[in-house]
């Protein structure tokens, strides 16, 4: 009789997956409420996640923003530029570490969060790693555009970098694809 029921009311507010690990949790739902409070939490751990995912989207498109900052500088040759590119993507990353520090401590305070907070704290760790990089590829190859060295000499420079971005933001876009799927 409850079972129904049940079935319907979650299905109506989480998607299938997660219904399927409630049903697979060794717990005997003494009542209705009992069950909407643990849907109620993992409802909200999902919301909590989405948002983490939206702030990780931003930081992408912070980076494609430095990334075109550079492919200006090498067409236009305008540093000044480029280093206000620099410094605005600094304020972005700020900004969105900001933002991202209740969400993970929601996640962190959630017990229903314990299969995919190693991911999110991996895929922070991530990001960050690839933000330092980033930002230290576009001074390296801003402050060698000031020197005028050659062009040949700016990619030996920054190639080890760009492999290890590159290696990165596949890390992260795993990451951001896996936890989408939980």
């Amino acid at each position: 009789m409850f079972g129904l029921s049940f079935e319907k009311l979650a299905l109506s507010y989480c998607s299938t997956s997660v219904i399927l690990v409630l049903w697979q949790l060794p717990v005997i739902f003494c009542s209705a409420n009992v069950f909407l409070a643990i849907l109620l939490f993992v409802v909200q751990v999902q919301a909590t996640v989405q948002k983490i995912q939206g702030i990780f989207e931003q930081c992408l498109a912070v980076h494609d923003k430095l990334e075109a900052s550079l492919r200006d500088l090498s067409r236009t040759g305008d540093i000044q530029s480029c280093k206000a590119a620099r410094k605005a993507a600094d304020t972005q990353f700020k900004e969105l570490s900001k933002d991202l520090k209740p969400l993970l401590a929601t996640l962190q305070s959630s017990p229903q969060s314990y299969q995919i907070l190693p991911k999110v704290e991996d895929l922070i760790v991530k990001e960050r790693e690839m933000q330092e990089k980033l930002m230290t590829r576009h001074s390296t190859v801003v402050d060698s555009f000031e020197k005028k060295l050659r062009g040949q000499d700016v990619e030996n420079r920054i190639a080890l970098q760009q492999q290890k971005i590159a290696a990165l933001r596949q890390e992260v876009e795993s990451l951001l694809e896996y936890i989408s799927e939980i």
